[in-house]
């Protein structure tokens, strides 16, 4: 059996190792518990889910929503992510709706995780705006301290 994908148009064939690798890593991703499973979102925006889910966490999960940080390279300041979690995990939330939105998801997430990799002064910056028991330590913004 050959795996192939019809994607915009091309007809792709993806090896049976990344297949694998990509259900992998999809299992560890599923395994992780962060208190969305039983949530009742509703028709909530984003703010009052970000809120209530923060507060429901006892301590584990930071609010971050609408902190916004400016990252030398970026025309204006970027939202880091809408909860931080004390394990530092970056958790950006989107209603469901239209592919722009998941883009829009995409991309936050990307710019978010690339400025916190590659800059000591947006690491700073982030550690600025965190709740104290989420605070980076000092080793963590003066190195890069997370995996992707």
């Amino acid at each position: 059996m050959r795996n192939i994908c019809l994607n915009a148009g091309k007809w792709y064939r993806v090896s049976r190792e990344f297949a694998q690798e990509v259900d992998e890593e999809s299992r560890i991703l599923l395994e992780i518990n962060l208190g969305f499973d039983n949530a009742d979102l509703g028709d909530e925006h984003e703010a009052p889910i970000t809120w209530r889910v923060s507060r429901d966490s006892n301590g584990q999960l930071a609010l971050t929503d609408q902190v916004m940080i400016q990252h030398a390279g970026m025309p204006s300041p970027i939202e880091f992510c809408d909860l931080f979690s004390d394990d530092r995990k970056l958790i950006h939330v989107k209603r469901y709706g239209p592919s722009s939105v998941l883009s829009h998801l995409f991309m936050q997430g990307l710019v978010s995780a690339e400025s916190l990799l590659s800059d000591a002064r947006f690491r700073n910056a982030v550690t600025e705006k965190l709740p104290g028991t989420h605070q980076l330590a000092a080793s963590e913004r003066e190195t890069v301290a997370f995996a992707v």
